[in-house]
């Protein structure tokens, strides 16, 4: 399977999404390329391996791309009450709030990056923003 990814590509993830795949996905061979592992996170409908392919069962599958987009969007909300929540529950202080306005003033911008019928910017709103 071809990837078209190179180093410099990677070399854009920043320490802590690097942390998050490999926490969440395991170990680096255990996908050829990152087409499997965009396919195992449900961000494609259709993974291909050794000539056999399976459909996903991702949102953007079964909801469409605009959808599941919207559901992103809710998804992000819900995150930033949560951690306002937590903010005030613990009493984490100023230096943590500023983190709250610093997520919520870049989460606007993260969306305007992918659109329904634009998905070229997605690895710069999934793996770079949120790095």
């Amino acid at each position: 399977m071809s990837c078209g990814a190179t180093h410099e590509d990677a070399s854009r993830v920043g320490p802590l999404t690097a942390l998050a795949l490999v926490l969440i996905i395991g170990k680096a061979d255990r996908s050829q390329c990152g087409k499997q592992i965009a396919s195992y996170l449900g961000l494609v409908p259709l993974e291909k391996s050794n000539n056999c392919s399976r459909d996903l069962h991702s949102l953007p599958r079964a909801l469409g791309i605009r959808n599941a987009l919207v559901i992103v969007r809710l998804f992000h909300l819900l995150m930033l009450g949560l951690l306002a929540a937590l903010i005030i529950t613990f009493g984490l202080g100023k230096l943590a709030a500023l983190g709250l306005i610093a997520v919520a003033a870049l989460l606007p911008y993260e969306h305007t990056l992918v659109r329904h019928n634009d998905l070229s910017k997605l690895n710069a709103a999934f793996l770079t923003m949120n790095a």
